[in-house]
């Protein structure tokens, strides 16, 4: 579902019809989660689907795979159900069903990735990003529900929730990226004129590439000019306009850069490329 929700190649549902056929072979308890497959198509932009006939390529397929076992089914009475109906009787008489909402916090998952697989739902329902995968949203939540109204047990659900931490997993990786993107955007570096000249401190909102927002501030007077893009940046040292550097620079003619690491030293080494200061040093 994936494949085909990303890729949008619509051949894709002859991979979801024989794995569901597939499927029946093993588990009848897989009709829950076709039911969340059809509310998915349904209830989303993939609807636009129903009229592609490679799903109804994908479904005649399903029901190939899974037409002998039907054939044997229909031939003994579809003894199967009756076997499944008298336990899933048991299962309910002794109490194993009521324990359904529990058993999703310990045995389905288990305590420590609830808010992973909590931020996965959302992801599907609520994330722009996730817009186009809601389908698999659905293919939890119709399940869910079917499997809790059938008094079904807890741990039916079980295979579910890896789509849901996946989802919870690449939110949260999205988030702590942005986090960290914000806090080392104003990371700084240091123009240092002739001594006993005035410095001017740049702070480089994109330190990993050339390519950002780069504000310069003159310690010491209301000077401020903010220049946006490398190119220019390399053209207003280039064609001697503005000096990003610092005014002091026209006079003085020399700029180094110090900063704090080896590490910062490289990033304002591009700056100084670009500006036409002198490379810089740690310090």
């Amino acid at each position: 579902m994936i494949r085909l929700l990303k890729s949008e190649n619509p051949r894709w549902w002859l991979g979801i019809g024989a794995v569901i056929g597939l499927g029946m072979q093993t588990k009848y308890s897989i009709v829950f989660l076709i039911a969340g497959i059809v509310a998915g198509v349904i209830l989303t932009q993939a609807h636009r689907y129903l009229l592609s006939p490679w799903l109804w390529a994908g479904v005649l397929l399903a029901v190939l795979i899974f037409l002998p076992n039907l054939a044997w089914q229909a031939q003994h009475d579809f003894i199967s159900l009756d076997f499944l109906s008298s336990i899933h009787a048991r299962d309910i008489r002794i109490g194993r069903t009521e324990t359904f909402l529990k058993d999703q916090t310990y045995i389905s998952a288990n305590l420590v990735t609830i808010p992973l697989w909590i931020l996965g739902l959302g992801f599907y329902f609520f994330a722009p990003s996730g817009r186009r995968f809601r389908t698999l949203g659905w293919m939890f939540v119709i399940p869910f529900a079917l499997l809790y109204e059938s008094k079904g047990r807890g741990y039916y659900l079980a295979p579910a929730y890896p789509m849901l931490l996946a989802a919870g997993a690449v939110w949260l990786g999205q988030g702590i990226k942005s986090i960290i993107y914000l806090e080392s955007s104003f990371r700084t570096g240091v123009f240092l004129d002739h001594p006993g000249d005035r410095f001017c401190r740049i702070q480089l909102v994109s330190l990993t590439t050339c390519s950002g927002k780069f504000i310069l501030v003159e310690k010491g007077c209301r000077y401020q000019h903010r220049i946006q893009g490398r190119d220019r940046l390399a053209r207003s040292g280039r064609d001697g306009g503005q000096d990003i550097c610092c005014p002091a620079r026209r006079r003085a003619g020399r700029n180094r850069i110090l900063t704090a690491t080896t590490a910062r030293q490289g990033r304002s080494t591009c700056m100084a490329r670009l500006t036409g200061c002198r490379r810089p040093s740690v310090g």
